[in-house]
């Protein structure tokens, strides 16, 4: 699998932000929603792309590794009762499961008055 399925399966499971399964987009994020809800009206909207692979750990030629970085942001309300914890929480559950962050920077959306959490994240994968 790709790091960026293998975040998006961990963030549509069950975990300490509560994720709506509906609302975590890869690669890109639709107008509307699976329930017809405008992206923009949105309580916690997360997106997943694919910052970069690497082959790594050659052997024989042939490539045994990939260095994924996997960008995860997160929109929500500055009155969401997680809005202090977003940031942390998904550190920590990204970082139990394989993922380790090395940038996080949380800022306002002037275009939707939301906050928005951006993270990057290392993943490496063996064959």
């Amino acid at each position: 699998m790709s790091a960026v399925s293998d975040a998006y399966n961990l963030l549509c499971a069950e975990n300490p932000m509560g994720f709506n399964p509906d609302y975590v987009c890869k690669l890109n994020i639709p107008d509307k929603m699976p329930d017809d809800v405008k992206k923009e009206d949105v309580p916690v909207l997360v997106l997943i792309k694919d910052i970069q692979s690497i082959p790594g750990a050659f052997a024989s030629n042939q490539s045994r590794m990939l260095a994924n970085k996997v960008q995860v942001q997160v929109w929500f309300s500055p009155t969401d009762p997680l809005a202090e914890q977003y940031e942390e929480l998904l550190r920590k559950y990204m970082e139990s499961n394989g993922f380790y962050a090395y940038y996080i920077f949380t800022d306002m959306d002037p275009d939707i008055s939301k906050l928005f959490l951006t993270a990057k994240f290392n993943c490496n994968q063996f064959d």
